[in-house]
């Protein structure tokens, strides 16, 4: 586990992208906004 983190770590030192930072920022958001879509989905299915 160590070695992986280590190797990671140098691999983004390297690489400076912001761009991938980027998109990976929007996945997240994208992912968490479907979460927050289907969590409201089965909260108002509770309710009714």
């Amino acid at each position: 586990m160590a070695k992986k983190t280590k190797k990671s770590k140098s691999v983004a030192a390297e690489v400076p992208s912001d761009a991938d930072f980027q998109a990976e920022h929007d996945m997240r958001t994208l992912i968490n906004a479907e979460k927050i879509k289907k969590d409201r989905g089965r909260m108002s299915a509770a309710l009714k």
